[in-house]
């Protein structure tokens, strides 16, 4: 495949934003901020050497090109994403084992702390006991 893909990260936020019309629900979507959203579509429009939105206060327009761009890229993300569903779809139920260590220097302390009998205060409160 010798295509030159965008970067997936920007195009990933500007289909969410484009869908959305909104960089605040994208990022929600994305669970990142509305700026990560932003910087992601000026990447984006930087590589395509073109304005994907017009961006008002609050609010934001796809521009021509933006609206023919999204046409083009949201069934392929969206076949990208079902076949990801197919192939995970087998690994689900399998358990997942979790092993901790304490780390090296503090390990003889957790030993020693493990076997002493003094009592740890549990209280939230700032007042000493009496």
């Amino acid at each position: 495949m010798n295509h030159r893909l965008p970067p997936l990260n920007a195009l990933k936020a500007f289909e969410a934003a484009a869908r959305h019309m909104s960089f605040s629900h994208a990022a929600a979507e994305l669970n990142v901020t509305p700026g990560a959203i932003s910087r992601q579509v000026q990447t984006l429009e930087d590589w395509l050497g073109d304005r994907l939105f017009v961006r008002r206060h609050r609010q934001v327009q796809l521009t021509p090109l933006g609206r023919s761009y999204l046409e083009a890229v949201s069934s392929p993300l969206e076949r990208i994403g079902e076949a990801t569903e197919r192939a995970l779809a087998g690994r689900v139920g399998r358990p997942l084992a979790i092993c901790s260590y304490p780390p090296l220097p503090c390990a003889g302390w957790c030993r020693a702390g493990a076997a002493s009998t003094t009592a740890i205060p549990t209280s939230t409160s700032s007042s000493p006991r009496r």
